[in-house]
């Protein structure tokens, strides 16, 4: 009983995207876990580990910058032997927070991510607006994660090291703002915009 069936009861509500990445799992896994790399790609202004196990990070705190505030919230995170994350916010602005990746080997270099994502931000979200926003944001992370595993220079890290979660790849990566590019496409309110700006940074 307790938060993880609360989880799973959240998740059935979730929103599901699907991408190939032309890397193998461990690969995409490595980078996914590596959260000192998070600014590089996922528009996250900041990123601390606060807690692991067995080597690998299972509280992280997380800040953006947006309109002149610094935003903060904690994700737990659940690791399956590479081949699932699974993650829940226990603090921040969001009232809760819950996602998936499953890492699937579709090809000796190819990899199928299918990320869920449920968002409850603790106020009144008219159904199909929420649903539209979530699917975007899934969408975003899921092309920066792409974009960056597939990066040469990553790739040259990944190949040389077992373990790049645990240290850092320190290259240089032009972070793309086509997240931020997409939300303004998507004619929604003001909430709308802000709020997808601020789900990109969960993943």
């Amino acid at each position: 009983g307790g938060e993880g069936d609360a989880g799973l009861d959240f998740m059935k509500d979730s929103v599901e995207k699907s991408i190939v990445i032309n890397a193998t799992p461990d690969e995409v896994y490595e980078v996914a876990t590596n959260f000192e790399e998070y600014p590089k790609w996922a528009g996250v202004r900041t990123t601390k580990v606060m807690e692991r196990q067995r080597g690998e990070a299972t509280l992280v705190h997380m800040t953006i910058k947006m309109f002149g505030h610094n935003l903060i919230y904690v994700l737990k995170y659940k690791n399956d032997h590479g081949r699932r994350m699974t993650w829940h916010s226990v603090s921040g602005t969001i009232k809760a927070l819950v996602g998936q990746y499953d890492f699937i080997k579709i090809g000796p270099n190819q990899t199928r991510v299918v990320y869920k994502l449920n968002v409850d931000p603790g106020f009144f979200v008219p159904g199909p607006v929420r649903k539209a926003t979530s699917k975007m944001v899934a969408w975003c992370a899921l092309k920066g994660l792409k974009k960056y595993a597939e990066h040469p220079s990553t790739k040259a890290r990944l190949s040389k090291n077992n373990h790049p979660h645990i240290g850092k790849f320190s290259i240089p990566f032009a972070h793309s703002q086509s997240n931020i590019k997409a939300a303004d496409k998507v004619k929604q309110s003001l909430w709308s915009r802000l709020w997808a700006f601020l789900l990109c940074a969960q993943i």
